[in-house]
């Protein structure tokens, strides 16, 4: 939930003061799990809708309110439009066509002159579904994407993020909770490039486990546990996207990932080994080799990598290529959808 109270002059060049509320809450079947907490609401249910509502108190009646659903990578996936007249208006948004994953609710109420933006907090959809594999991604114009696996380098993560943050380079971190509960450091350098809205999150176990060795129980586990680590500590999600860990999968790991909604089970088109410390100039041309349009491309949190991401990404553009976010590359169907 997010609110804004703010006083200005508006058109009529009357001293308004209007408060705007955006609230977020859940409607759905009795039988439905939900649950909030401060920073996050999980929806745990196919059939759903989210009632945003704007209110406020105004001597003014020409005000307009506009609310737009966003992904976590700022993808406007839905768009309400309406004259708040005379001070409040609201609208039942349906959910149960998207995609699991992150979403946040922004409204901007305004006058036509001054305006006020309140936001919801991250709203979590949950949605059992059939796990895509994908590897790479066909007509999608040479858009690649970057990701990064595990993380057990502190000095190696601040210069990695350092590149992405200077180059403004968005990137999935597949993340095991077990590497980040050993380094506070670690979590810090996550959080702040989190805030920079560069990076999403991806679901990569708790113990980055090898998943087509344990039980059917083991696997929900450590998918579990890694996202419950997740919003415990950056009140985010690593929804929609999952990878196994060493790339070993079979049709019951897959088949477990959707039923916890993880819809996107991403696996790479590019690895350059930077895993086993070969000499960069071997790590980037293995990458440059490898890249081709709609590749994904996997990378460790390592010294290696640090070393030569900046080189990667220099030859990437030189090339003309775009680094796009995850999400931006598996879904480019997605587009803005009107509300009532």
């Amino acid at each position: 939930m997010g609110a804004m109270r703010r006083e200005w002059r508006g058109a009529s060049g009357r001293a308004l003061l209007a408060a705007f509320v955006v609230v977020a809450s859940i409607a759905a079947l009795p039988s439905a799990s939900t649950g909030m907490a401060a920073v996050k609401i999980t929806i745990d249910t196919v059939a759903l809708e989210l009632p945003i509502s704007v209110s406020g108190a105004s001597q003014d009646a020409s005000w307009r309110a506009i609310v737009t659903l966003q992904t976590a990578t700022g993808t406007t996936v839905r768009r309400w439009a309406a004259p708040v007249t005379p001070v409040s208006w609201s609208a039942r948004f349906p959910l149960g066509d998207l995609h699991s994953g992150e979403y946040r609710a922004i409204v901007v109420a305004s006058d036509g002159v001054s305006s006020v933006t309140g936001h919801s907090g991250w709203i979590i959809v949950r949605r059992p579904a059939v796990a895509q594999v994908v590897q790479s991604v066909k007509h999608a114009g040479r858009h690649v994407a970057l990701t990064f696996d595990d993380g057990l380098d502190p000095a190696a993560a601040d210069r990695i993020f350092a590149t992405l943050r200077t180059t403004h380079t968005p990137a999935t971190l597949f993340l095991n909770a077990s590497a980040y509960r050993r380094s506070p450091r670690l979590v810090r350098a996550v959080q702040r490039l989190l805030r920079s809205g560069l990076v999403t999150l991806g679901n990569h176990t708790a113990d980055h486990t090898w998943l087509t060795r344990v039980s059917s129980a083991s696997i929900r586990w450590q998918i579990r546990s890694d996202e419950r680590y997740t919003q415990r500590t950056f009140g985010r999600s690593s929804l929609p996207f999952f990878r196994p860990p060493y790339g070993a999968w079979n049709a019951r790991v897959r088949r477990i990932a959707g039923e916890l909604g993880y819809t996107d089970f991403v696996l790479w088109s590019v690895d350059p080994s930077d895993y086993r410390a070969p000499p960069p100039t071997r790590v980037i041309a293995s990458a440059m080799a490898q890249v081709s349009p709609g590749g994904i491309i996997l990378m460790h949190v390592n010294a290696t990598t640090a070393s030569t991401l900046p080189t990667i990404l220099r030859r990437l553009h030189a090339r003309g290529y775009a680094v796009v976010p995850l999400w931006t590359l598996l879904h480019p169907q997605e587009t803005v959808k009107k509300g009532p």
